[in-house]
C-alpha cells in the first residue's frame, strides 16, 4: 500500500454503472463550471463513512448546456453535501442528469470522465 495515491480516468459509462452511482445513495461535495461551462466537475464521495478513500470526480467535457435548479429556497449552512437521489446517464442525447436534495443538475456533454483517487 505505502500511502501511494493511484489516479485512473475512465471514459466508460460501465465503470459508473459498476460503482452503482446510478442508484444514488452518494454524495456530492462541490461543482465546479469551467472553461465558459465547457466543462463541469461534480465532486463526489460513494462511501462517506470512508470519505478520504471514496472521493471521485465526474469530469463533463465539451458541454453545450447547462441547466441547475435549486430543490428549495431555504439554504442552510449545515448542508456541506448534497445527497443524490437519481443519477442517470443518456448515452445517445449525450446527457446526463443529477438529482439530488439540494439541486438538480441537467448537463448536455460530448464526453463524461470518471477520475477516482485512492
Amino acid at each position: 500500500m505505502g500511502g501511494e495515491i493511484m489516479a485512473t480516468q475512465i471514459r466508460t459509462p460501465e465503470t459508473v454503472y459498476s460503482l452503482k452511482l446510478d442508484r444514488g445513495a452518494w454524495l456530492v461535495r462541490r461543482v465546479e463550471v469551467l472553461k465558459w461551462g465547457t466543462e463541469i466537475v461534480v465532486h463526489g464521495v460513494y462511501n462517506p463513512d470512508e470519505e478520504e478513500n471514496t472521493r471521485f470526480q465526474l469530469i463533463f467535457k465539451n458541454c453545450q448546456h447547462l441547466t441547475w435548479d435549486t430543490m428549495g429556497n431555504d439554504y442552510d449552512p449545515r448542508d456541506t453535501m448534497a445527497d443524490v437521489i437519481g443519477f442517470d446517464i443518456y448515452e445517445e442525447q449525450r446527457e446526463s442528469v443529477i438529482h439530488t436534495d439540494l439541486f438538480e443538475l441537467i448537463i448536455k456533454h460530448d464526453e463524461l470522465l470518471l477520475h477516482k483517487d485512492w
